[in-house]
C-alpha cells in the first residue's frame, strides 16, 4: 500500500455481453456449418483426428439441446441410411472407410419419360436407376468417407469392430458438408424415381 493520500486510482472495466445474446448468432452458426472444410480455420492440421466424434451432439451435456442442429443432423443421418439401404454406400473394413457412389444427374436432366405396359414402365425405371448409379460411368463420382479418431473403435472382436467403423463413419459425416450435400442430392434423385414408381402402380 502507498502512503500517498492525494492520488485517486481508476479502474476501467469494459462491459460486454454473452455471445448467445446476439440476435445474429443463429445465422452465424448456420453459415459456419454450411462452409467446406477448406474454408474453416483451426488451431492445428488434422484436428478431426483428435475429436471423440466430429458430430457435435456427442459433446452435448445433459439437459442441453439445440433443436435446429438436432433436426438437421437427423435429416442427414436419414439420408445416409437411405443411401446405404439403396446400396449406394459400400464399406471396406480393412481400410476402415466407406464409399458413396454419386449418381449421374445428367441421365434425368430432361425428366423421366415412360411408355408401354405397367411391367414395361417398372422395368424402365429399374433400368434408369442402374444407369444413374453406374459405377463404370466416369461421371459417377465416388466419395470416400473415412473414420476419425477412435470413436466407437475400441472393439473386442471383428464384428464389434465392423459395427464401430460403421458407427464412426455415420457420426462423422454429419460435420462433412461435401458428403452432406451429396447424400441430399442422391435422395432427391431417389425421390424422383419413387414418385414415378408410385404413379405407375396407382
Amino acid at each position: 500500500m502507498s502512503d500517498e493520500k492525494n492520488r485517486i486510482g481508476v479502474v476501467k472495466i469494459a462491459v460486454g455481453f454473452a455471445l448467445y445474446q446476439n440476435a445474429n448468432i443463429n445465422e452465424w452458426e448456420q453459415a459456419y456449418e454450411q462452409e467446406s472444410d477448406d474454408a474453416l480455420l483451426h488451431l492445428y492440421y488434422g484436428w478431426k483426428e483428435y475429436l471423440p466424434s466430429p458430430n457435435i451432439q456427442a459433446a452435448w451435456k445433459k439437459g442441453y439441446c439445440c433443436l435446429r442442429t438436432k433436426e438437421e443432423n437427423e435429416k442427414i443421418l436419414k439420408n445416409f441410411d437411405r443411401c446405404f439401404e439403396q446400396e449406394l454406400i459400400s464399406y471396406d473394413f480393412n481400410k476402415k472407410e466407406a464409399v458413396l457412389l454419386c449418381g449421374n444427374s445428367d441421365v434425368i436432366k430432361n425428366g423421366i419419360q415412360l411408355g408401354g405396359s405397367l411391367q414395361e414402365k417398372v422395368a424402365q425405371l429399374q433400368e434408369l436407376k442402374q444407369r444413374i448409379w453406374n459405377p463404370m460411368d466416369p461421371n459417377c463420382q465416388k466419395i470416400v468417407m473415412k473414420t476419425y479418431g477412435v470413436y466407437l473403435m475400441n472393439a473386442e472382436n471383428q464384428q464389434a469392430l465392423q459395427n464401430g467403423i460403421i458407427g464412426n463413419i455415420r457420426a462423422n459425416i454429419v460435420r462433412d458438408p461435401k458428403v452432406r450435400d451429396a447424400l441430399a442430392e442422391q435422395c432427391k434423385m431417389l425421390d424422383m424415381i419413387d414418385e414415378h414408381l408410385k404413379s405407375v402402380n396407382a
